[in-house]
């Protein structure tokens, strides 16, 4: 049985991280990330057409203590956005850390201008590795 595609999304003002699994069952890998201060709808259409996903997840932030904060909202937000946009399926993953993991696992030789150009879609692959972990 063949494991079905997913899109993972790490939502922030500035950038959105995209994360992917597909059918051929390798791992969640970073694929991009997206400018969100430009036409975020469009470069979503296009990489769901792309990539053909069965499911889509968003990270899905929380307080330490597991509070719903600011940021929790907007990303909910951007979920429900996301769904109507797309017409898939959408699901909301915890994501406590994820950018601080996603910094750890990145090499201390890039400059901070290639570190925040690939943050992003490494927290988005966090949350989709966290969101597998737990379904299976």
């Amino acid at each position: 049985m063949t494991s079905p595609t997913v899109l993972a999304f790490d939502y922030g003002s500035k950038r959105i991280g995209v994360a992917l699994v597909s059918r051929d069952g390798a791992g969640p890998v970073p694929l991009t990330t997206i400018d969100a201060t430009a036409d975020v709808w469009s470069q979503v259409r296009h990489l769901v057409a792309k990539h053909e996903p069965e499911l889509l997840v968003v990270g899905w932030p929380r307080g330490l203590d597991g509070q719903t904060t600011q940021q929790t909202r907007v990303a909910e937000e951007f979920a429900e956005q996301l769904g109507l946009h797309t017409g898939k399926e959408v699901v909301l993953q915890d994501e406590v850390l994820s950018s601080e993991e996603a910094q750890s696992r990145l090499s201390p030789k890039l400059t901070i201008k290639q570190q925040r150009a690939q943050i992003d879609a490494v927290a988005a692959q966090i949350i989709l590795e966290d969101y597998l972990r737990e379904v299976r």
